[in-house]
């Protein structure tokens, strides 16, 4: 049985998306990217952009389950404060288009990946090329798709089917 998992890493200027399919205990990359939304957009339209682009992927590529990364920690307020209302526009996406989701922390991500929570990350990277069994100079949509990725084998690595 193939579970298809869409991995989210939030945020309001850029959300990082990553499609794989799990199969057994091996990874195969279907597709990676990044909404964009421009500060000179209003709260509004920047959450009904991120929305609307998460519902034409959750559209196109019927995934079975959704991972979303959790916030856990902030050290800036005002960069927190903006992550949880995409978070939140991206949660209610998600319970619209009636898709489950799980979330996890940055650490629980890192240490499901590479048994290590807090590796750098140049090295998230190279442990998902690998897992993906993809060539060492693959070039990820952006950081925020690669940390999407992550989430998505993260997901498959705590719910073996």
């Amino acid at each position: 049985m193939i579970m298809r998992i869409l991995g989210i890493d939030p945020g309001l200027a850029n959300v990082g998306w990553g499609i794989l399919d799990r199969k057994g205990s091996k990874y195969m990359y279907v597709q990676d990217g990044t909404v964009i939304t421009h500060p000179f957009m209003s709260l509004k339209d920047r959450l009904k952009l991120i929305s609307d682009e998460i519902i034409l992927i959750i559209d196109n590529f019927k995934p079975d389950v959704a991972s979303i990364e959790n916030i856990y920690f902030a050290k800036n307020k005002k960069t927190a404060i903006s992550v949880s209302e995409a978070r939140g526009a991206i949660i209610l996406t998600f319970a619209l288009k009636n898709l489950d989701f799980y979330e996890y922390t940055p650490i629980q991500v890192k240490n499901s990946i590479s048994g290590f929570g807090r590796i750098e990350k140049v090295q998230v990277k190279y442990v998902i090329r690998i897992l993906l069994g993809m060539k060492p100079d693959f070039i990820f949509t952006s950081d925020h798709s690669s940390d999407a990725l992550a989430l998505a084998i993260c997901h498959g690595n705590y719910h073996i089917l």
